[in-house]
């Protein structure tokens, strides 16, 4: 796997970039070479080279939002021809404009009608056809990576997710269970292949040629493997413990596996001082520059919320911040004026009646949250971090889920790894769940990881994914 500091990325994610990279290249050339003919090319190609470079990021990040860069994604379905044509209309609208917006016109940073149009149209047919080579060698499995789980039995009901998670990922073949204890001893459970035990480690691994050893023992089940493992790694098979495992393949800190030590451990490791003041530089410049281009906006929504329903035109609430500190958390109003008079704190739920017709759009688009940027700009807010709680919830969720108050150790953020990673938590399993992406977010916080949330968050937002 490649990393940015610490957060790894999809060597496939990375071939959809680099050759989406190189036919927008070979597109810009083919194009000139049609319009201006092999002569009168290479002079064209040096004069709008910079234009080139401009529009390039732009394809990138619509293609991104619109979801081309998913890697779990089948795209030889019927439909992507007619969303690979959207998306490539839309990167080319977005492109003239900014070119007007930001050159005024200049003919000499534009690419010109004709050049533009064959470049669309070589682009459609250059990432269709990459999008559907790539669909067909992941269903060959040509991407994917063969695990062998190493583990005592006992531990089966605790691992159950993560061979659930195995199975359902695209990147990753199941290919059994190592177990440290004889089947006569302590039979697999039922479905679960069963290979063997750790004994027969190395006769195992000869026979099925793993790509990945992960291991789920105690440490006396552990330390008479070491030479072996040391010998399987040194022949390019990844050996991960199952906590670096599902961190690094599922995004998330499973907190089955996790102790006090962990947390000493992971914490020494934890970013410094600086990595904070860049995060506090960043959610003061991003949003007061959101603050100033929704304002039009805000206006039209406050004038909605008042037409519709009597009452206040934001809500205003108490939340929990970083170390525990109480803050008055803002945003439009979605619900009807006191909503929990009658109910009391409930947790979120899709089709609650107490939301407006309003409020039902601007949660879909998120724009109730539009006020916490203020929460952002008082610095009780940031704008990459754990969901704040209330405090009713926050004493539940203490009781009931183990860790749960590390969340607190960083701001809470209008967005973060959990928001898009998973849907709001609506019961405390769920609510166990989302802490799992938030551990590893404040384990791998990173000014690139920010990055990356909000463009995730730009994507939600767009394809009107919130709730």
């Amino acid at each position: 796997m490649l990393r940015i500091q610490k957060k790894a990325i999809s060597k496939k994610r990375i071939s959809l970039i680099l050759v989406d990279l190189l036919i927008f290249l070979l597109s810009f050339g083919m194009a000139a070479v049609i319009r201006f003919g092999p002569a009168g090319a290479p002079r064209y190609l040096l004069e709008r080279w910079f234009s080139f470079l401009f529009i390039t990021p732009i394809f990138l990040i619509v293609f991104y939002i619109f979801d081309f860069y998913n890697i779990k994604k089948d795209y030889r379905r019927l439909r992507e021809p007619l969303g690979v044509a959207a998306v490539t209309i839309i990167s080319v609208l977005i492109s003239i404009f900014l070119s007007y917006l930001l050159f005024y016109g200049n003919l000499s940073f534009t690419l010109g009608r004709g050049v533009l149009t064959l470049f669309a149209l070589l682009v459609f047919v250059g990432v269709l056809g990459w999008r559907w080579i790539y669909s067909l060698l992941g269903v060959k499995g040509v991407f994917s990576k063969k695990v062998i789980l190493v583990a005592s039995r006992g531990q089966m009901e605790k691992l159950q997710p993560l061979l659930q998670a195995i199975n359902a990922d695209m990147d990753l073949e199941w290919g059994g269970l190592i177990g440290l204890e004889p089947e006569a001893t302590s039979p697999p459970p039922p479905g679960l292949l069963s290979l063997g035990t750790t004994e027969q480690l190395m006769e195992i691994v000869h026979r099925e040629h793993p790509d990945i050893l992960v291991i789920a023992l105690p440490t006396e089940g552990f330390k008479p493997l070491i030479r072996d493992l040391i010998w399987c790694h040194q022949r390019g098979i990844e050996i991960r413990d199952v906590i670096t495992f599902s961190e690094e393949y599922f995004k998330k800190i499973s907190l089955e596996f996790i102790d006090d030590l962990w947390f000493l451990i992971s914490y020494i490791n934890i970013p410094k001082v600086h990595v904070h003041r860049i995060k506090r530089l960043m959610d003061i410049a991003l949003s007061l520059l959101a603050l100033i281009l929704t304002l039009p906006l805000s206006l039209l929504i406050a004038a909605l919320i008042k037409l519709e329903s009597k009452g206040s035109l934001f809500f205003i609430q108490e939340r929990i911040g970083q170390e525990g500190k109480p803050f008055r958390l803002i945003k439009f109003r979605s619900m009807v004026q006191d909503a929990e008079e009658r109910t009391g704190p409930i947790w979120a739920a899709i089709d609650d009646p107490r939301i407006t017709r309003v409020g039902r759009f601007l949660r879909r688009w998120r724009l109730d949250e539009i006020p916490q940027l203020w929460n952002v700009l008082r610095g009780e807010m940031s704008l990459v971090g754990p969901r704040p709680e209330r405090l009713e919830f926050l004493n539940e969720l203490k009781a009931k889920v183990p860790y749960f108050m590390e969340r607190l150790s960083v701001k809470p953020g209008i967005t973060g790894w959990a928001q898009v990673e998973s849907e709001y938590a609506s019961s405390v399993e769920e609510s166990q769940q989302k802490l799992e992406f938030d551990l590893y977010y404040i384990k791998n916080v990173s000014f690139l990881l920010d990055i990356f949330i909000l463009l995730r968050t730009l994507k939600v937002i767009l394809l009107a994914k919130g709730r």
